[in-house]
């Protein structure tokens, strides 16, 4: 077992009670011991390397000794020199809720850049299905903010995480009139929905957190899976509740 230290402080992984001091902080699980002392006090003769502080903040979780993963965040990426447009960024953005860009992939280049030096704790790397919705100041509308990534040699820009939401639809007489497309990482993506569909009245009703296009199905009726498998359960019941994420 190798021995972990955050914030100056280390412990003694070859005593006992360090050792479930420190599945205490990681598992937020009391041991009844004194962890404080642990966490505070060094330990003489303790030698850290870089790759054990990578691993340890690997294993850190969310809430444990810092705030919760932020659901909104700022970037800086760099353009490539040479490439005056958007797409030197080597995203690929869709456009379909009309007043944000979301990240479906991305290949090496200024994300990935990005992503090598603000992942692990930091929580603030890009990842797809975020949504850009604020570049170099500019909101709004998604040719705006595409039309913003063509200028400077970088751009600023505040991403949001994808936010799960709940919806309960019945089955109509014609169906859902739901049209979804199936992504290449297996996902189920809603593409449009049809007037005078359970998903249109739903959407009627609330209207200040309808279903969008670009949203991704991820969970029917207690079940998560794939395209496949969601479309199977999705046709087991006449009453359905879903989850999507936008």
């Amino acid at each position: 077992l190798k021995c972990a230290r955050r914030w100056g402080a280390s412990w003694d992984c070859g005593s006992p009670a360090s050792l479930w001091s420190l599945v205490a902080v990681v598992t937020g699980v009391s041991t009844g011991m004194d962890n404080t002392a642990i966490m505070t006090a060094p330990m003489d003769g303790f030698v850290e390397s870089e790759a054990h502080q990578k691993l340890f903040l690997q294993a850190a979780q969310p809430g444990i000794w810092l705030e919760d993963p932020p659901l909104e965040f700022a970037a800086v990426l760099q353009r490539p020199s040479g490439q005056a447009d958007a797409g030197g960024f080597k995203m690929d953005l869709d456009v379909n809720d009309g007043y944000t860009l979301q990240v479906m992939r991305f290949e090496p280049g200024p994300v990935s850049e990005w992503n090598k030096h603000h992942g692990l704790a930091k929580y603030k790397d890009i990842r797809p299905y975020d949504r850009i919705f604020q570049v170099n100041g500019q909101r709004g509308d998604s040719r705006d903010l595409l039309q913003a990534m063509k200028s400077g040699d970088h751009i600023d820009v505040l991403i949001r995480r994808p936010i799960e939401y709940k919806v309960k639809v019945v089955y109509g007489k014609a169906g859902l009139g739901l049209d979804v497309n199936t992504n290449l990482d297996g996902s189920l993506v809603l593409k449009s929905i049809k007037q005078a569909s359970p998903f249109d009245e739903w959407n009627k009703v609330h209207w200040q957190t309808p279903v969008k296009a670009g949203d991704r199905l991820i969970e029917v009726n207690g079940h998560r899976g794939n395209a496949e498998e969601l479309v199977h359960f999705m046709t087991k019941d006449y009453e359905l509740n879903l989850v999507f994420a936008h």
